[in-house]
């Protein structure tokens, strides 16, 4: 009686309980993720937008320091790109990097990505309330409080309150009143881009629930990619994007913009239409 199972030797020395419990299902499942060469490799292609946000938010990582960002870049300035080389090289440490998106297809693109609401049991019908579904004893938050980094890509695309309730949550998780307990986190997207979707919203409604509404906004260091990768062999193009983006080009009213004619195809007859359509887009072809 009044004895352990270490009184009897049975142990290695070194052996802790806390380590075996700390390696749950969740944590073995991240841990196991396997590195592409090709996303290491990426990180000695950033550009200088890129390889500056990838230094800023790493260096928060490895100094344990908290850190909350937005990458703000239009689309084509590779977002995905940079988030795939911050989750190889974190993950290539033996580190738990969570990556999230809004939609499904954002999230399909990071290695072992999810969406935000399904990773961190954020309810999508607010009648539910505001709190993430995790038991704070669960195998699920017990990964959430061992990660260093979790990005959330298209964070535009969802209302403000979801953000709030995941920072609700990790603080509570994390017993700390810093803006999400403390973590490094990542919010990017492209506010040109689709924003969130209030059912029979006005839209002032729709602006109200946006994540540039809510307190957090504030607090997010902004890092810009500004640098179009995607369309550098067409800078009037990239140009043209920015200006409707930006709400700067010649318009009629605030509903109508002016396309280039050299993005238009004449309307002739049917078939000649057609063919010319044809023939612009895909100008290699013979027909």
């Amino acid at each position: 009686m009044g004895k352990n199972i270490a009184s009897f030797g049975l142990l290695p020395n070194n052996y802790s309980f806390s380590d075996v419990e700390n390696q749950t299902r969740d944590v073995l499942a991240e841990k196991s993720i396997k590195v592409l060469e090709e996303d290491l490799n990426a990180i000695s292609l950033l550009n200088q937008n890129q390889r500056h946000a990838f230094e800023v938010i790493s260096k928060r990582v490895y100094e344990n320091k908290n850190g909350e960002f937005f990458v703000d870049g239009p689309s084509g300035t590779r977002k995905s790109f940079l988030y795939r080389a911050l989750l190889a090289d974190i993950r290539s440490k033996g580190y738990i990097a969570l990556a999230t998106a809004t939609s499904g297809i954002a999230a399909s693109i990071l290695p072992r990505g999810r969406t935000a609401h399904s990773r961190f049991k954020i309810p999508t019908d607010t009648s539910e309330g505001r709190a993430c579904k995790i038991s704070k004893q669960s195998s699920l938050a017990n990964m959430i409080k061992e990660c260093k980094l979790i990005i959330w890509d298209e964070a535009p695309m969802c209302m403000r309150s979801a953000i709030e309730t995941l920072n609700d949550f990790l603080r509570d998780l994390m017993y700390s009143d810093k803006i999400f307990g403390g973590k490094v986190i990542v919010l990017g997207g492209d506010f040109r881009q689709t924003l969130q979707v209030v059912r029979k919203g006005s839209q002032s409604e729709t602006i109200a629930t946006s994540l540039i509404n809510s307190p957090i906004w504030l607090a997010l260091e902004k890092l810009e990619l500004t640098q179009n990768m995607r369309a550098r062999f067409d800078p009037s193009f990239t140009d043209f994007l920015l200006r409707v983006g930006d709400g700067t080009d010649q318009a009629e009213d605030d509903s109508l913009i002016q396309l280039p004619s050299s993005i238009l195809v004449s309307n002739g007859s049917q078939n000649a239409s057609l063919h010319d359509l044809i023939d612009m887009v895909y100008p290699h072809i013979q027909h």
